[in-house]
């Protein structure tokens, strides 16, 4: 299994080839504009963020561990790149990760063609919020000797990946104000904390350029219906710039949650595909700090394999059988993550599969799709092949 092949699989634009949230808006209304508007600023917000999942490191920190820490950031990164403030004029923006743990700290670099410097800022900002997450790992960082490093590569499409663009008209940039607020609001989603978020339609208005207030339809469930009364209370606090007297603004409050693995059945495809590649770069990002605490255990071990055939009076056998033990019990975590990111692409593929049947244009995302199944299964394979050789390598009680 290789790293990069990870990192590279973790995007949702492989499998959607157009974005989110087209739709129109009348701005209705004496001095209103009058003509139907396009909504350039709609796409799903992750409530993932607001909810990270635990990560509990290895024992030690080495470049696997680092590079599937910088995976699992992925979506905060990502949602930086919602922000026309944060890229350029280019269509398509690449943020290159680079952590490296060891003398005491842990600095992050950040580069990339078409990141601005507001841009730089939130990724920062993202990465060190995540990184002062992971319990026990700043000890565990500060005590790499010598330094090591993890990097990861993360990609933004304009109108593929989550994107607001603002200047188009006054309603989509009402929308865009929004959308860039829904990820502040953490404590709206609570009631969505450990569940699947739904899709919430409102109307949006504002009468000479007072505050936004929204009307929201009835929600399917009552903890949706918590939801979107929680929003109504923060939609007044959204800034924008008004043009009209009255304006009108039809808005789909769109969530995924990539810390949930429940599907998401009511809402288009394209988010249905975002929903599962969420998920996938938080099973894919512990797989790889899985393998960093077998690479950790294996060369722990094999230092005690040397010092006991340089003396074997030196090192217990006890030693030697506990240390293969725990060789073997990071073969079997590593397995376990493996197995768990096979399940999410195997929905993926079903999914995609599925969708070709009512459109061939999804073909393209089918082969994308079992690419991504076989070189998985593959890395299993190699798991299981190595986890043979660590325990042929084990003292015999050990194995």
């Amino acid at each position: 299994m290789t790293k990069k092949a990870i990192i590279l699989r973790s995007s949702a634009a492989v499998l959607v080839a157009t974005g989110l949230g087209l739709g129109c808006a009348a701005a209705a209304g004496g001095g209103a504009t009058s003509e139907q508007q396009r909504i350039a600023a709609l796409s799903a917000s992750d409530v993932g963020l607001c909810f990270p999942s635990s990560i509990t490191p290895p024992s030690a920190v080495n470049t696997e561990v680092l590079t599937g820490l910088l995976v699992a950031v992925r979506p905060a990164v990502m949602e930086c790149l919602v922000s026309p403030q944060s890229r350029g004029a280019a269509q398509e923006t690449t943020v290159n990760l680079k952590t490296t743990a060891g003398g005491g700290k842990l600095q992050h670099n950040i580069s990339g063609p078409n990141l601005t410097p507001e841009g730089a800022v939130c990724v920062k900002e993202a990465l060190d919020r995540h990184f002062a997450a992971v319990q026990g790992f700043a000890a565990l960082a500060a005590a790499a000797n010598p330094p090591v490093s993890g990097e990861a590569q993360v990609t933004h499409k304009a109108g593929v990946s989550p994107t607001v663009r603002l200047g188009e008209n006054e309603s989509s940039d009402v929308a865009g104000a929004v959308r860039l607020a829904q990820t502040t609001w953490c404590e709206c989603y609570e009631p969505w904390k450990a569940a699947a978020p739904h899709p919430l339609n409102a109307t949006l208005s504002s009468q000479g350029g007072m505050a936004l207030t929204a009307k929201f339809e009835p929600a399917a469930d009552p903890a949706s219906q918590k939801v979107a009364e929680c929003l109504s209370g923060k939609i007044s606090d959204v800034k924008f710039t008004a043009r009209s007297s009255q304006i009108n603004v039809p808005y789909t409050f769109m969530f995924v949650h990539s810390g949930n693995a429940a599907p998401l059945t009511d809402v288009p495809p394209e988010v249905q595909i975002r929903q599962l590649d969420g998920v996938r770069t938080q099973r894919a990002a512990r797989a790889v700090i899985a393998l960093g605490g077998r690479m950790a255990a294996a060369q722990a071990y094999d230092a005690l394999g040397k010092k006991y055939n340089a003396a074997p009076d030196s090192v217990p056998v006890e030693d030697l059988t506990k240390g293969c033990a725990a060789l073997l019990a990071t073969d079997d975590a590593w397995l376990e993550t493996l197995n768990q990111q096979l399940e999410i692409d195997e929905q993926t593929l079903a999914l995609v599969q599925q969708l070709k049947a009512k459109d061939a244009e999804w073909g393209r995302a089918e082969e994308a799709s079992k690419n991504a199944v076989d070189v998985t299964k593959q890395d299993i394979e190699t798991a299981k092949q190595m986890k043979t050789g660590d325990a042929g390598a084990c003292p015999r009680d050990a194995k």
